[in-house]
């Protein structure tokens, strides 16, 4: 048999359906709203950040702008600060000089001598208190000894100043050093004789007075390295020109050579012929014996 209340009750479980599905609806459509409306704020949100970022970029590059502004307002004053003190510097020693002037010794600068090194001996004195000055009023000399020496032509090219020397006397058994302060530029200078070149060399501190001695120096030049033309020292003569020769003697006849000098050592010394006229096993003539005058017959 059926149950007469069957429909009724179905009915109530379709509206109940109904019910529920029409709220689960209005819930769904609730929370769509409401998650629009959080969408919504969090971009209006960031909107906010967006301009407090602009703002802030927008401060800080007026901030920087004022502080390269104040830098350059600093340097400025620094500069104009520094010309101002340069200015007064200048015009206090145009006033310290201008004070010096007035208050210092005149005298004319040429009686004035000043002493580059001390200490120096006085070794004359020619002026007297309260007589006019004229010529040179006093000697003086400093304690530096010098050794005035004398170069062959052969060797002059290869010392220059500043090379070390060795001084020494055998009988005394003295040694001591020294640096070659001068060397003549031309031969026959300064009281040597046309063969040689002056030579002046600076003596070190010594522990025993050399002066008036009579030394020998002996100068280290660098080596040859190898195997070169050497002649007797004496065979080297200097030409008009300047220029170093030798005298060839080629059988009878006799050829002048143009030779550059170099090493010497031993009684010989290095020449290079440039055009290649001199070789080993040439004679070289080192003295020359004129004929003999003939006497009354």
């Amino acid at each position: 048999m059926l149950d007469p209340r069957q429909t009724e009750t179905a009915r109530a479980n379709s509206e109940a359906r109904l019910n529920a599905a029409r709220a689960a609806q209005r819930k769904a459509r609730l929370e769509a709203d409401l998650a629009i409306q959080n969408a919504m704020r969090e971009a209006d949100l960031a909107q906010d950040r967006i301009k407090l970022a602009e703002a802030a970029v927008n401060a800080a590059r007026l901030e920087g702008e004022r502080n390269v502004r104040a830098a350059l307002e600093q340097q400025r004053l620094a500069e104009f600060d520094l010309k101002i003190a340069s200015e007064r510097a200048e015009r206090a020693e145009r006033e310290l000089t201008v004070a010096r002037d007035r208050l210092g010794v005149q005298v004319p600068a040429d009686e004035i001598v000043f002493v580059p090194s001390l200490p120096v001996r006085v070794h004359e004195v020619t002026g007297s208190v309260g007589a006019s000055a004229s010529g040179a009023l006093m000697s003086v000399t400093d304690n530096q000894l010098s050794i005035d020496s004398q170069l062959p032509i052969g060797a002059a090219p290869r010392v220059k100043p500043g090379m070390k020397v060795a001084i020494d006397e055998q009988a005394l058994g003295i040694k001591a050093t020294g640096i070659v302060e001068t060397v003549a530029n031309a031969p026959g200078t300064r009281g040597v004789d046309g063969y040689h070149f002056y030579l002046g060399v600076r003596v070190d501190s010594t522990p025993v007075n050399l002066a008036g001695f009579s030394v020998r120096l002996t100068i280290p030049i660098e080596t040859s390295k190898g195997t070169v033309t050497a002649v007797p020292t004496s065979a080297v003569s200097l030409a008009v020109d300047g220029t170093s020769r030798v005298l060839l003697d080629r059988g009878g006849s006799f050829e002048y050579v143009t030779v550059q000098p170099g090493l010497s050592a031993g009684g010989y010394v290095e020449v290079t012929a440039p055009d290649g006229k001199l070789a080993p096993g040439q004679l070289v003539v080192v003295g020359y014996k004129g004929p003999e005058p003939e006497g009354p017959r």
